[in-house]
């Protein structure tokens, strides 16, 4: 019997999707006020308090993506290995480390602003693409709108920059935290955007044949 193949479009649960919003703009709020500390707290070194800020933002990243994947409802398995999983961590925080790293330095430039907003905002969609490739699905075949991929780093990346100009550059004592504030949600519509609109650059071709009609995911616990 040939296969027969079908178009699918994934819906979501809202409660997970609300809860992934949650946790991007909470992530990014703490990393940003946790960098802050470096000026006035002299509790801990400088560089502590920027591998603080850049592991709260990373597993922010992190947890947006893996949130965003849980909440995508699809009527077949999908099956996750636990060890790349963890191992996606780590250049989500490399890339908050480098772009806390540039947005600190003494004598900074809008010009290394914008620099470390594209490279947090590319390094976001990356994140996300390099995530999806983790994911082993049971009867499924998917491929990737190219436009719609540079959509998605376009945005992201422009989002990024602005939440780090506005961070950088936006100081004012009365206004202080209300334009930290603006400067972190800027930069979690950045996280939100990199996921939701990659999820949309995603095509879904599903073996009707084989698949079996529910939805499960399931985490690969082998090394």
């Amino acid at each position: 019997m040939e296969d027969f193949w079908l178009y699918y479009l994934p819906t979501y649960n809202d409660y997970l999707v609300i809860f992934s919003l949650i946790v991007a703009c909470a992530s990014t709020a703490a990393a940003f006020f946790i960098n802050d500390q470096m000026k006035t707290n002299t509790l801990l070194s400088r560089t502590t308090w920027m591998m603080l800020a850049s592991t709260t933002l990373g597993a922010g990243i992190w947890a947006v993506h893996f949130l965003g994947m849980v909440a995508m409802q699809m009527p077949f398995t999908v099956a996750y290995s636990k060890i790349l999983t963890i191992v996606m961590l780590i250049p989500s925080i490399f890339v908050s480390l480098i772009a806390f790293y540039y947005i600190n330095q003494p004598r900074h430039t809008w010009m290394r602003a914008t620099i470390s907003g594209i490279f947090i905002g590319v390094g976001i969609v990356l994140i996300h693409y390099f995530g999806m490739m983790v994911m082993n699905f049971e009867d499924v075949r998917f491929s990737y709108r190219l436009h719609m991929m540079a959509l998605a780093s376009l945005v992201v990346s422009l989002l990024a920059v602005s939440a780090l100009l506005m961070y950088r550059y936006v100081y004012v004592r009365r206004g202080y935290f209300l334009s930290r504030f603006m400067s972190a949600m800027l930069l979690a519509c950045a996280i939100i955007a990199a996921h939701y609109m990659g999820m949309w650059s995603v095509v879904y071709e599903a073996n009707m044949t084989h698949i079996h009609m529910h939805h499960s995911v399931e985490m690969d616990l082998t090394f």
